[in-house]
């Protein structure tokens, strides 16, 4: 079998023969063990990508064995004496199948996984791969918000550990975005152990990568969010503040949701509020669309005096001050300027704004490049 799959990353194409290989996989996790570093490297990609063609007439196959061998056989309730290959594929169906096994087992092959993680080996990049792959399903045996977000950070942070992390990073990209808050909330604790890690002066911006990734993959979820743990980075980490401003500008060129321009930094959120940065520290954040109103574009004026952004969801822009607007007595004034009528944006399209004085502009669409 391994003469078919001999070469990473060249499995068949066809379906049909990866889920006949499906069936396999309890083969492919023993090689695992084999003390031979490139069949370890092709049984762990092969058990991570056929793990996608398990049917569940296959999977009830796996279970019932396994199941009957605890029940009857050993006397055993847990699954604490089967073999580490076996753990391995019962955890590779929980994300697939809800409800194949009881809960108490799926909290042990948890923590089986989680204890594996601390490596940096295969076996330990497969049990970090079968964690990202269920991430949601692993989360429902959390309680709390800090338990998901120490676990969204265990996953980064063991990934970073591994000499194959593009392979894990790929697939986080795809599904990390199932628990947003846990994920953005998780980038203060990453960076702080990071700060601490002087073994790892580049571990930094090993993180920041990831979270970029992420990003790229899904920029409608994303939005500014990241971008905004960058710019507060600066700020509470001087010491990662130019390699903060590298990334934030880069950001700029990728997304439209931030501009940078001389020591500004603009950044339009998800929320519907808007940020702004000058000189490495917060210059003011405030809600200008409504509440969830994503904001998909922001611009900053030639004179760095007003800016302006725009919400599809919305359907208007709003001009709005970046200096501080004149106070009424002791209340604070509103920084939104106006609001302008925008065109509706065909799918091959992008905003462009064009600004007529140092306050008032104009939004037309461009075709994409």
């Amino acid at each position: 079998m391994l003469d078919i799959i001999k070469h990473e990353n060249s499995l068949p194409a066809s379906q049909e023969i990866r889920e006949k290989l499906a069936n396999f996989i309890p083969i492919l996790l023993q090689f695992l063990y084999i003390p031979d570093l490139n069949v370890q490297k092709i049984a762990c990609k092969s058990c991570a990508e056929l793990s996608s063609y398990i049917s569940y007439q296959l999977c009830q196959e796996f279970v019932s064995s396994f199941l009957s061998f605890i029940d009857t056989d050993s006397g055993y309730d847990s699954i604490s004496e089967l073999e580490e290959y076996e753990k391995f594929l019962l955890s590779i169906l929980i994300p697939k199948f809800n409800n194949v096994l009881p809960f108490s087992y799926a909290t042990e092959l948890y923590h089986f996984l989680d204890e594996k993680t601390v490596e940096s080996s295969e076996i330990a990049t497969l049990a970090i791969y079968i964690l990202i792959d269920g991430i949601s399903a692993w989360s429902k045996h959390m309680d709390t918000h800090e338990e998901k977000v120490r676990f969204y950070a265990n996953i980064i942070d063991a990934t970073l550990r591994q000499s194959r992390s593009l392979f894990l990073d790929t697939r986080f990209a795809a599904v990390a975005c199932s628990n947003i808050s846990a994920f953005i909330s998780a980038f203060p604790l990453l960076i702080a152990n990071a700060a601490n890690d002087l073994n790892n002066p580049s571990k930094t911006m090993k993180i920041v990568n990831v979270y970029t990734n992420v990003t790229l993959r899904n920029p409608s979820i994303c939005g500014g969010y990241t971008s905004d743990l960058l710019a507060k980075t600066c700020i509470d980490y001087p010491q990662y503040s130019d390699e903060m401003i590298k990334t934030l500008e880069l950001h700029a060129t990728l997304f439209h949701f931030i501009k940078v321009l001389n020591d500004f930094i603009a950044i339009g959120l998800q929320s519907g509020e808007i940020k702004v940065y000058q000189s490495r520290k917060i210059l003011f954040s405030e809600q200008i669309f409504r509440e969830g109103s994503k904001i998909d574009f922001i611009e900053i004026g030639p004179d760095r005096k007003y800016g302006v952004a725009i919400s599809q969801q919305d359907k208007c822009a709003k001009v709005f001050y970046l200096i501080e607007p004149v106070k009424k007595l002791f209340r604070k004034k509103s920084r939104l300027l106006s609001t302008l009528e925008i065109p509706v944006l065909k799918e091959d399209e992008s905003y462009s704004v064009k600004w007529i004085d140092e306050q008032n502009c104009s939004v037309t669409t461009v075709n994409k490049k």
